[in-house]
């Protein structure tokens, strides 16, 4: 725990989806902010990093870590924080710390429980991935439709929880996202754990994290 000997300065940033999850952690003080921007990140995330900062009395310079949803999610979304926290990561000369969607979510939500994560790649195509009890989450898999482990955990404990979004195609039509986005402050506690655990990474490491299957370039018309 050296590390966390003195104050930290750190920072999460999650554009992976259609929320806008931020937070700043500046020694013991938190200030978060989520916001709904669909497809318009690019609009607004400079402001909300802008307002955090002035909050919190510090400039970007300032910062010792920053945590980013490095993917699954919107190609144009995880392509866009990559490039913010790169450039932020480069001017402050910290650390980054590339964390999956999936286990943000995860980490987000009710722990110890029965859950799936559902990311949105496109149209009805989502990421699906699963955490029973404390587990660890299996890697993502790409579905158009419900797979049929999914259909069997639902017939078996239909109390599984879904973070994220939930699909068209979802078995339990009642079903609700207990969790739709990152939680700053959750997210700000595990990567303060992971910087002291000297989990690290230079500035250079802060890229999307694509998939098998996964096709972002297919041109629209193509599109299933």
């Amino acid at each position: 725990m050296a590390m966390l000997a003195q104050m930290l300065n750190s920072l999460w940033l999650d554009t992976s989806g259609p929320y806008c999850s931020v937070g700043l952690r500046i020694g013991e003080q938190d200030f978060c902010l989520v916001e709904h921007l669909a497809r318009s990140h690019n609009k607004h995330l400079l402001r909300i990093l802008d307002e955090l900062c002035s909050s919190a009395g510090i400039v970007p310079t300032m910062l010792d870590v920053i945590g980013l949803a490095c993917g699954p999610g919107s190609f144009t979304g995880v392509r866009m924080g990559a490039a913010c926290v790169q450039a932020v990561a480069m001017a402050a000369n910290c650390l980054v710390l590339p964390v999956k969607t999936n286990e943000a979510l995860f980490a987000s939500g009710t722990q110890g429980s029965d859950a799936v994560a559902a990311i949105k790649s496109r149209g009805d195509t989502f990421y699906l991935s699963r955490r029973i009890g404390a587990t660890m989450p299996v890697d993502n898999e790409l579905n158009d439709e419900a797979p049929r482990w999914l259909i069997d955990a639902l017939a078996t404990n239909p109390n599984v929880e879904l973070f994220g979004e939930k699909p068209a195609w979802w078995p339990v039509e009642s079903a609700a996202a207990t969790t739709q986005h990152s939680l700053p402050a959750a997210m700000l506690a595990l990567i303060d754990s992971r910087y002291a655990a000297g989990m690290g990474l230079s500035p250079e490491a802060a890229l999307p994290v694509y998939f098998s299957g996964d096709s972002p370039w297919v041109k629209t018309r193509d599109r299933t």
